[in-house]
């Protein structure tokens, strides 16, 4: 069971971020082609939004769930 939602970010920054801590990450090495797939394959752990932008694209946005204790 899940409750509060803790952060939102852009998935392009996230996977920014985690190639500067991480350099080695590649979701590939998990089983997945993209970082959003990888995001998308742990729903339990994370939700996935898409969400308009300028220039009518869609930016993405991860959230991580956070367990009930």
């Amino acid at each position: 069971m899940f409750t509060t939602l803790l952060f939102v970010q852009c998935l392009g920054l996230l996977g920014a971020n985690i190639t500067k801590l991480r350099p080695e990450f590649d979701p590939r090495t998990h089983g997945f082609k993209k970082l959003s797939d990888l995001i998308k394959g742990h729903s339990h752990a994370f939700e996935l939004q898409a969400r308009s932008a300028s220039g009518g694209a869609a930016a993405l946005y991860v959230r991580h769930k956070q367990p009930v204790k």
